[in-house]
């Protein structure tokens, strides 16, 4: 685990949290600042036929190796299948039941057989004991309740710890997990990573966070000065204050970030063509637009909502699909032409 750039503090409003060390050098942007192993990861649904379920790397499932006793995890190679043999050898007998589970569950169950190996794990002294688990939160919700039986029938009843740690891990990993990524940006797991937990959010975020198989890395954005506190997004950064603020409600806390206090900033990233003379239209904080305060303009029709509704679903659709990369660069020359001919900025 790379961490020589950042020191753990503790704030009176946020916990624990990660920042340049204050006796240290500036850390410069494009710099390593974490690199971590995975604790536990797991593929989304979809995934778990055509990946290796050690390195992730994508195969024709026709030439993936197939464990021959649970006849479910793959790989790309003995290489591979060596490789990962500890940690599946506890899972083995409940790999099948547990893939076939929401991808949330399946990791807590792989932390569980894990932990069923390694009883330290479970201790103050674990790798996860330093994470928060909200369970305060969640405890008399519907879905921990429906959650847990779900996951208690599809694992072997000797892994399961007692009722209040098995709440208390559904909340940390629930609250924890990152998403994994392959190199197009499209998610393909979900995975713990204890050091790099510790960072706290910002949607104005100083760093960023990408992936090699199920190793993290996460690079510096900006110059972050000595003693200036490292942040990264959960949030998607292109969606506006409330859609951010509702993602992040799962985290159990509302962002007062420079961005989210910006009311201006909303109406500048939510901005629209004037249907006449094509100068910049900002929304209000109701997210409609009112009047061109270039030309006059007040026509703004539910037919023009409608074309608006349209090309933002056209836009996130080409940021989020994979992307085709040829001799280093990225073509959207369609997407280009679409967007430019649309009413968005």
């Amino acid at each position: 685990m790379l961490r020589e750039h950042v020191e753990i503090f503790l704030s009176p409003d946020k916990g624990r949290g990660l920042r340049c060390k204050k006796n240290g050098p500036p850390i410069k942007a494009g710099t390593l600042i974490i690199e971590e192993d995975s604790y536990c990861f797991t593929l989304l649904e979809g995934q778990e036929e055509k990946r290796c379920h050690y390195c992730l790397e994508e195969q024709s499932p026709k030439l993936l190796l197939t464990c021959p006793k649970c006849l479910t995890a793959k790989y790309c190679d003995e290489d591979c299948q060596k490789a990962a043999h500890k940690e599946h050898l506890s899972e083995c007998d409940g790999y099948r039941r547990l893939m076939k589970l929401p991808f949330h569950l399946r990791l807590l169950g792989r932390i569980l057989y894990r932990q069923s190996t390694r009883k330290y794990e479970q201790g103050a002294l674990g790798p996860l004991s330093d994470l928060c688990s909200h369970i305060e939160e969640l405890k008399d919700s519907t879905e921990l309740k429906t959650q847990l039986q779900k996951l208690s029938r599809n694992v072997n009843e000797d892994i399961l710890p007692d009722r209040d740690q098995l709440e208390i891990l559904y909340g940390k990993t629930t609250c924890n997990c990152f998403s994994i990524h392959n190199l197009d940006l499209g998610e393909i797991g979900i995975g713990m990573y204890p050091q790099a937990a510790m960072m706290n959010h910002s949607c104005k975020s100083n760093c960023v966070v990408t992936y090699r198989g199920p190793r993290l890395q996460i690079r510096a954005l900006v110059d972050i000065q000595p003693g200036e506190e490292v942040y990264h997004s959960y949030a998607e950064k292109g969606h506006n204050t409330r859609e951010r603020r509702d993602e992040l409600s799962k985290y159990f806390f509302e962002c007062q970030c420079s961005h989210c206090l910006d009311t201006d900033r909303d109406g500048t990233m939510m901005s629209v063509k004037c249907p006449s003379c094509r100068a910049q239209v900002k929304s209000n904080s109701n997210e409609r637009y009112e009047k061109c305060s270039s030309c006059g303009y007040t026509d703004f029709s539910t037919e023009f909502y409608e074309d608006v509704e349209v090309y933002i679903q056209y836009a996130d659709d080409v940021i989020h699909k994979p992307r085709v990369w040829a001799t280093d660069i990225l073509y959207t020359n369609t997407a280009k032409v679409r967007i430019q001919e649309a009413y968005i900025l």
